[in-house]
C-alpha cells in the first residue's frame, strides 16, 4: 500500500474573499516567501492556484484547499502550519466546517480485498450494461469529528483506493475565535489513524519512502 500524492489536503469551508487571497498576499503572509508560482484558469468560474515546491493553495469562494504535493511528515506539518496561519490572519472569515483528507492505494490486493466488491445485488443490474467502477462508502462517528471512508475500484484495474475525510463540523463564527481550528499535529495524527485502520483491519502494510518517517 502506498500514499497517493496530491491527496493530503486541508479543506477550509466558509465564505472566503478571493480578492484578499491574491498571489502577493498569499506569498507574503501564508507561504512567507517573496516569490511563488501562480496559476489562473479563466472560464465560467475563474480558478487560481498558488504553489511552491511542496505545497499548493487553491482558494475558492466557498473553500480554501491547502494541499501537500508529496506525502511526507515535513509536508503534512507544513500544510497544517499554513492553514492555521491563514485562519489566524483572517479570523473574521465565517468557517462552516473543515476537513483533512488522505488517500492510499493498494496495487496488489489480496483476494479478501477483491471480494469486497462482490455485491449481492450485481445480478439485479442490466446484463447489457457492464459495471465501470465500484465504491463503498461509510461514515464513522469518532466523537469530535466524522470519518468519511471510501473504498473504490475501477473495473479495468486491480488497484483499490482508500480515501479518508476527517470532517469537523463548525458553526459559522464571526467573533474571531479560531483557537479550536487545527490543533498542533492533527494532520499527521489523522494520517496515522487512517494507516492504522488499513493495517490492523484490512491487513495492509504501508510502503514508506526515505522522505517519510510516518511509520513511527
Amino acid at each position: 500500500m502506498k500514499s497517493v500524492d496530491n491527496t493530503s489536503v486541508i479543506v477550509l469551508l466558509g465564505n472566503w474573499n478571493p480578492f484578499i487571497l491574491g498571489p502577493h498576499w498569499v506569498a507574503k503572509n501564508i507561504f512567507e516567501r517573496d516569490k511563488i508560482e501562480a496559476e489562473l484558469f479563466v472560464g465560467p468560474v475563474t480558478v487560481s492556484r498558488f504553489s511552491d515546491e511542496s505545497v499548493r493553495i487553491e482558494p475558492r469562494n466557498d473553500k480554501v484547499m491547502v494541499r501537500a504535493k508529496k506525502t511526507t511528515d515535513e509536508n503534512l506539518n507544513r500544510i497544517e502550519t499554513m492553514a492555521r496561519r491563514l485562519v489566524t490572519m483572517l479570523p473574521h472569515t465565517p468557517l462552516t466546517a473543515y476537513g483533512i483528507n488522505h488517500a492510499f492505494v493498494e496495487t496488489s490486493p489480496t483476494e479478501l480485498l477483491a471480494n469486497l466488491f462482490h455485491f449481492k445485488d450485481r445480478d439485479y443490474l442490466p446484463s447489457q450494461m457492464p459495471i465501470g467502477s465500484y465504491e463503498i462508502q461509510r461514515s464513522l462517528l469518532a466523537g469530535d469529528y466524522d470519518i468519511n471512508f471510501t473504498i473504490s475500484k475501477k473495473q479495468e484495474s486491480n488497484d483499490i483506493r482508500f480515501d479518508f475525510n476527517f470532517h469537523y463540523k463548525r458553526a459559522p463564527r464571526l467573533d474571531g475565535d479560531v483557537g479550536d481550528i487545527l490543533n498542533e499535529g492533527v494532520v499527521l495524527r489523522h494520517y496515522r489513524e487512517a494507516k492504522d485502520i488499513l493495517e490492523s483491519k484490512y491487513g495492509l502494510k504501508l510502503e514508506v519512502s526515505e522522505e517519510q518517517t510516518i511509520e513511527r
